[in-house]
């Protein structure tokens, strides 16, 4: 079963970039999809809203460190494909 859910731009953002938001909305998609049946949840998110001008990077490196928990179980994989040419400071 393949699912693809695709965010306008800005959805995610929120007008600011909500680290909790992003976290609580990564482990309750994880929970779903392990109560229909799957065992775990891939996450492929492209990152060009992902500029200085938009989110601090540092804020970026700081979510990723603090979302090990999310990963801990191997349920939820994530890529996050950043481009260079918009996004040089990540």
């Amino acid at each position: 079963m393949s699912v693809q859910a695709t965010a306008r731009a800005g959805d995610h953002v929120a007008a600011r970039f909500d680290p909790v938001r992003l976290h609580t909305t990564c482990h309750d998609a994880t929970q779903a999809a392990l109560v229909a049946g799957h065992p775990g949840l891939w996450v492929a998110v492209g990152m060009s809203w992902a500029r200085p001008s938009v989110v601090d990077p540092e804020s970026l490196v700081a979510f990723e460190a603090a979302s090990i928990t999310l990963f801990t179980q191997a349920t939820l994989t994530a890529l996050c494909a950043f481009d260079t040419r918009v996004s040089t400071s990540v």
